[in-house]
């Protein structure tokens, strides 16, 4: 069984903001747990990114719906899922530094024995990272949150949601597209003056901006969506790439001074080369992105792009 990416959320039958969050956070619930399921018993180390994303889009949710969620229940879900989500990260660092940037062939090929040395390096933090998420993900603490979420998305929580409950549906999706767009914007703006950190940032402002697409994507046309994703999915990599660059550079240096002596200048010279092959890939990617800006800048969703939906029953009487 393959780890399991977030399914089409079909929210076309809701009728209402409470109902559209129902289906969403009951969806991301959902996902967590069958990729907790793998994680943990099948022992599939690729789950453990499908966790990682869920807890960062049920955070995203958290923030989407967060006029109708009491602000205590909100803070707590948010910041138990972001502490666990960043405690993933660095076996997440390793597994993409090991089987993404470097991958199984030497991209200097006189350096090939020291190339295999370093992947096994590599490989035994990532390993025992990955244990020691096994056992963060089998503690009281992560339990105790997943029943807690549970029982909270089971709970018909629309009698809590107040006058604000009454808003359209439709102004809602909108008002969140429209909201995360100009966040993003206003975020990217001065690009020239931006470190890797900043554009760590401004990644999440674009992930946020992909995940508001892929809760409402029921609701809109397919043509708009894809038009979404055709911008958003390579920004979020070209910058997530960038990041990745930055974080393997700052893993390989960790690693580089955990070897002997004798190897240490043998090293010191393979992670120089490493690190201009890593520099040009940042390069590229950042040329993608800003080659993309101009796209994203333009591209506005309107009323004219959601789906034309049935009038319910009681609504037609």
């Amino acid at each position: 069984m393959k780890p399991q990416k977030l399914p089409y959320l079909d929210i076309s039958t809701a009728t209402s903001v409470e109902d559209a969050a129902r289906l969403i956070f009951m969806e991301n619930l959902l996902h967590l747990q069958n990729n907790c399921r793998l994680f943990l018993k099948a022992k599939d180390d690729n789950a453990l990114m499908q966790i990682r994303i869920a807890t960062r889009r049920i955070r995203v949710a958290l923030r989407v719906f967060r006029n109708y969620i009491p602000q205590v229940t909100a803070q707590l879900l948010k910041e138990e899922f972001k502490y666990f989500g960043q405690r993933l990260g660095l076996a997440r660092d390793l597994d993409v530094l090991s089987n993404g940037l470097l991958g199984d062939s030497c991209p200097v090929p006189e350096l090939e024995d020291d190339y295999k040395d370093l992947r096994k390096r590599i490989e035994k933090r990532r390993d025992k990272e990955f244990q020691r998420m096994r056992k963060k993900l089998k503690s009281k603490r992560f339990k105790s949150l997943m029943k807690h979420y549970e029982n909270w998305c089971e709970d018909p929580f629309a009698s809590r949601f107040g006058a604000v409950a009454m808003q359209d549906l439709n102004e809602f999706i909108l008002e969140t597209l429209d909201a995360g767009h100009q966040e993003l914007r206003l975020k990217g703006e001065k690009l020239e003056d931006y470190t890797v950190e900043d554009l760590h940032e401004l990644r999440k402002y674009v992930k946020r901006c992909r995940y508001h697409i892929r809760f409402f994507a029921s609701r809109l046309k397919p043509k708009v969506v894809q038009q979404s994703y055709d911008i958003l999915v390579p920004m979020q990599d070209s910058l997530g790439h960038i990041n990745d660059v930055h974080v393997g550079a700052r893993l390989l240096n960790e690693i580089c001074a955990d070897v002997s002596t004798k190897k240490m200048h043998r090293y010191l010279h393979m992670n120089a080369l490493l690190l201009e092959y890593l520099g040009r890939q940042a390069d590229t990617e950042m040329a993608i992105y800003e080659g993309l800006w101009g796209d994203f800048k333009a591209f506005e969703i309107k009323a004219k792009d959601l789906v034309s939906l049935p009038v319910p029953f009681e609504k037609a009487l």
